[in-house]
C-alpha cells in the first residue's frame, strides 16, 4: 500500500482485534456486517486513511480555489496574446507588401538606369559619328576612312537606337501592369 511499510505487520495490527474473539462472535461478526465495518472504522489505520484523505481533500481543494483564482489572470493573458499575435500578423503583412514594393522599385530603378545609359551610348555614337562627318567635310580625312569609320558608328548608334526603344516600350509595358 505505503512504500517503506511492512504488509505483516500492517495486516497483524488491522486484524489482530479479531484474534481474541471467540467462534461464536466471529460467526456473530460475519453475520453482522455493519458491526463489523464499524469494528474496522474504529482501527488505527483507518483513521489515519481517513485523516489523510480529508486532509488530500482539503489539499485539492485549496488548489483548485487557487488555480480559479488565477482564471481572470490566464483570461486577460490570453487575450493580450491574441491581440499581439494580431499586430504581429499585421505587421508581417505590411513587411511583406513593403519588402514587395521595394523589390518592384529597385528592379525598376535598375532598368531604367540601364536605359539611360543605352540611351546616353547612342547619342555618345551619334556624335561620335557626326564628327566624322565634320572631318570629312573639313577635309581632314579621306573618303575610305570616313566612310569605314561613320558607317561603322551609324551602324552601331542604330542598333542601340533600336535596343533602347524597345526596352522603353517594355518599361513602359511593366509600369502599366501588361
Amino acid at each position: 500500500m505505503y512504500p517503506g511499510l511492512n504488509c505483516n505487520l500492517e495486516y497483524d495490527s488491522a486484524f489482530g482485534f479479531l484474534t481474541h474473539l471467540n467462534s461464536e462472535e466471529l460467526k456473530a461478526l460475519l453475520n453482522d456486517e455493519s458491526k463489523l465495518e464499524e469494528m474496522a472504522k474504529e482501527q488505527k489505520q483507518y483513521r489515519d486513511l481517513e485523516k489523510e484523505k480529508e486532509m488530500l481533500l482539503a489539499s485539492n481543494q485549496s488548489l483548485a480555489e487557487y488555480n480559479l483564482s488565477l482564471q481572470p489572470r490566464f483570461d486577460q493573458t490570453k487575450q493580450e496574446l491574441l491581440e499581439k499575435t494580431d499586430v504581429c500578423d499585421q505587421l508581417l503583412q505590411s513587411l511583406e507588401s513593403k519588402s514587395t514594393l521595394l523589390g518592384e522599385k529597385s528592379g525598376r530603378s535598375v532598368l531604367d538606369s540601364k536605359l539611360s545609359s543605352l540611351q546616353l551610348a547612342t547619342s555618345e555614337l551619334e556624335e561620335s559619328s557626326e564628327g566624322y562627318a565634320d572631318n570629312f567635310l573639313a577635309g581632314e580625312c579621306d573618303i575610305e576612312e570616313f566612310l569605314d569609320k561613320f558607317l561603322s558608328r551609324r551602324k552601331q548608334m542604330h542598333l542601340e537606337k533600336v535596343k533602347a526603344d524597345k526596352m522603353a516600350e517594355m518599361l513602359k509595358q511593366y509600369q502599366t501592369g501588361f
